[in-house]
């Protein structure tokens, strides 16, 4: 499955521009990347799913449903994390504005789903 995986996510990228596409554990613990070397994947996993988790938190503190996506603007490079399930999350990185890289997300999101079913 972690090759489908990892082809899936490198498919995504290309079509999309991306330069990092990631599926990260809630925990922060990498699963399958692409543009990420061994040296930044672990910080990166752990930041994201920090971000994600906690923004999660904040709305469920304010009792509203929470974040569909959460984006991270930080000049020419953007950054989307999106839900996958109860256990794992979504993160991209890319020049692409915001409606673009949400958009690319939850793609990403329904092809990563599609690959856990079919590796059932």
């Amino acid at each position: 499955m972690l090759e489908s995986l990892k082809e899936t996510l490198a498919k995504i990228s290309e079509e999309n521009g991306l330069s990092i596409c990631a599926v990260i554990s809630r925990n922060g613990i990498p699963i399958a990347w692409h543009g990420l070397d061994d040296g930044n994947k672990e910080t990166f996993a752990t930041l994201t799913a920090t971000v994600l988790g906690a923004t999660e938190v904040i709305y469920s503190s304010l009792g509203m449903s929470g974040p569909v996506v959460v984006n991270s603007i930080s000049g020419e490079n953007n950054i989307a994390m999106m839900g996958l399930n109860k256990k794992s999350m979504v993160a991209l990185v890319g020049q692409k504005d915001i409606a673009e890289l949400n958009e690319a997300a939850s793609d990403a999101v329904n092809r990563v789903k599609e690959v856990f079913e079919n590796e059932r």
